[in-house]
């Protein structure tokens, strides 16, 4: 899976467009069939017959330069994405917590940040390039794993520490695509599902709140695309990040499945269920086209076996 385009003058990682369409083509050059999640989902489901290796591409969030940028040069290379869009940042009511925290450190002038929230008072060294990075990094783990609405208190106490403006506009290197872009988008073969409405991590916020998430982001994808996908892609997508109460709930709201971010095989245990929607590991996109070869023909040794066979005609 995809995320963002990298841009260093706005303090954005990411993923260098030379370097995708390199492993585009070169995937092409090896025959490896691109396919779209849809394929993927009848495959698995037994309604129709995949090919042993076939890789297939997804993105998340529904960033602009996603949908100016990435998405364009795969449609170029023959690939159909699925882009999972947060529903809530697509609709101008939010923008992703961790897209805040980023933007909030890289504006810090401070050489340390001392944040406060109740009692609890976080340290962070910001006197280099490198040590912000450190600190924003720790920052994320901290808010992926505290409460739904701790998180909020956090991104607020750090906004104020650096001396962010209360209610400032998204800023443009973090716009995000508009339902216009995605209709657009969709007409030329690209799908989309759910990423939530919020990016919330689901395993920390309440039953009520992770119902809400997932009917009010079904719904609105349905309501603005004319074939919205079934599919979900979790927020974070650790194990850790959902539970089997958020499955259940997936599958009452209609969801068939579910994406993750575990870079494991294919598709999950506890997603061959009759009473949760199947649920599907992906991987991060590598950062070199070596590494991307290596996951393709790696995930599994059987998966390995069949390479060979289907590169150069034999088992060995």
């Amino acid at each position: 899976t995809l995320h963002r385009v990298a841009s260093p003058a706005h303090g954005v990682g990411g993923h260098d467009l030379e370097m995708v369409s390199r492993v585009l083509h070169r995937l092409r050059e090896l025959g490896i069939p691109l396919v779209r999640l849809d394929q993927i989902l009848d495959g698995v489901q037994g309604r129709a017959n995949l090919p042993p290796l076939s890789v297939c591409f997804t993105l998340d969030d529904g960033y602009l330069d996603q949908a100016e940028q990435l998405v364009p040069g795969l449609l170029e290379h023959g690939v159909s994405p699925t882009l999972f869009v947060i529903t809530g940042f697509l609709d101008g009511q939010l923008w992703p917590w961790d897209a805040q925290a980023r933007e909030f450190f890289r504006g810090c002038s401070q050489r340390s940040l001392e944040i406060r929230v109740g009692d609890r008072c976080l340290k962070y060294d910001t006197s280099t390039v490198a040590a912000r990075r450190r600190a924003l990094n720790s920052f994320t783990e901290l808010c992926k794993a505290v409460e739904d609405s701790q998180r909020a208190l956090l991104l607020s106490a750090l906004a104020a520490a650096v001396g962010a403006a209360a209610g400032a506009p998204v800023p443009s290197h973090h716009r995000p695509m508009s339902w216009h872009r995605a209709r657009e988008l969709e007409r030329l073969g690209v799908q989309f599902g759910s990423h939530s409405v919020s990016h919330c991590v689901f395993s920390r916020v309440p039953t009520e709140k992770a119902t809400s998430e997932l009917q009010v982001s079904r719904r609105r994808i349905i309501e603005e695309l004319q074939r919205p996908s079934p599919v979900l892609a979790w927020p974070i997508g650790r194990q850790v990040d959902f539970s089997e109460r958020d499955l259940k709930i997936a599958s009452a709201v209609g969801y068939a499945a579910t994406v993750d971010l575990t870079s494991r095989d294919v598709i999950s245990p506890l997603g061959m269920r009759a009473d949760v929607p199947i649920v599907l590991h992906r991987h991060g996109f590598p950062d070199s086209e070596a590494e991307v070869l290596r996951t393709t023909f790696g995930l599994t040794m059987e998966a390995a076996v069949d390479a060979v066979r289907y590169l150069f005609g034999r088992s060995g």
